[in-house]
Parts: C-alpha cells; structure tokens; sequence
C-alpha cells in the first residue's frame, strides 16, 4: 500500500469509529425512551401507555434480531409484560421484579423518578449480580514472547530429562525429553 492512501484508509478507520459512537448513543435513547415509557405508565396506568412501552420494546427487539438465522429477539418485550403487569397487579413477587429492575438503572434522576411512581424506596433495590470484568493478570508471571523465543533447552547428561532455561529465570524440568 502507497503512502498516499494511508490517510484515507485513516479516515475510513474514523469514520467507522464515529458510525458505532453514533449507533451506540441511538440505542441508548432508545433504552432511555424505554425507561420514560415504563415511567409514564407508572404514573397514569392507562392502556394507551402500556401500548407505548410495547411499542418502543418491540422496535429494540427488532434491532437484535438483524440476521434470518437468530432467533428473534424478545428481552424488551418479556421484560415490558412483567415490570408492567407487576406496576398493575402488586403483590409481593410483583415488588420483587419492580425492585429488581429499579437496581438495574444507573442513571440517578430516573431512578428515583420510578422508585417515586412506582412508591419503592430505592434504597430497598436488590443489587443485581454483574458480570465482573476479566482480570488481565491470565498471562502474568510467564516470560514474554521475546523471551520465550530465546528459550534454550539444556539436556542433562546426569539425569534423563531436559531443563528449559529462558532470559527471565525461569527453569522446569521437561520428562523424558532427551
């Protein structure tokens, strides 16, 4: 490749970096549009708002479900009917659901928006298990790559087995290594 074309092939490497930022903040609002449709039912209770958090639920189940071969993708709308039956018909498991998704809301204002209309104290959410983030540390205390490829294999005239000797200081026995 000619060094006249690296600058385009830079500015399509950032184009692309602005199209999934700008994807990223769409579905974004649309979770957040989610949120304030489950809050407007809340509030009011009518049918024509329920139909309004099924209708945004519906078009996010379309997004992930973009390929013929998935199956179609139903999270929104699963979620919708239980926090909005839950909102209508409260009983103890009903409080369970509406705190538990109350704990998955990071944003603060709307968060306590819904613990008010939903008349929970958000200090009563259930913390909701996260996935925690792999550790780095998987190939920490093994000789780097430059290392290893300087790795030397000693055979022991004594013994009937080899010791692997690298510039990092590291030494093992290999069995029956000759």
């Amino acid at each position: 490749m000619s060094r006249k074309n690296l600058p385009l092939v830079d500015s399509l490497r950032n184009e692309r970096e602005m199209a999934r930022r700008r994807s990223q903040e769409w579905h974004a609002r649309l979770v957040r549009a989610w949120h304030l449709a489950i809050l407007r039912f809340a509030v009011t209770r009518e049918n024509a708002d329920w139909l309004g958090v099924f209708a945004i639920a519906n078009g996010i189940d379309r997004l992930g479900s973009h390929r013929d071969d998935s199956p179609h993708f139903g999270f929104f709308r699963k979620t919708s009917t239980e926090l909005c039956r839950s909102i209508l018909g409260r009983s103890e498991a009903a409080d369970l659901a509406l705190r538990q998704y109350l704990a998955r809301i990071d944003e603060g204002p709307l968060k306590r928006a819904l613990a008010a209309a939903l008349e929970i104290d958000p200090r009563d959410t259930i913390a909701v298990r996260r996935r925690r983030k792999p550790d780095n540390n998987l190939w920490r205390g093994l000789p780097s790559r430059g290392n290893v490829s300087q790795a030397a294999i000693i055979t022991s005239p004594e013994k009937n087995d080899a010791t692997i000797d690298s510039c990092s200081g590291i030494t093992g026995a290999v069995a029956g290594a000759r």
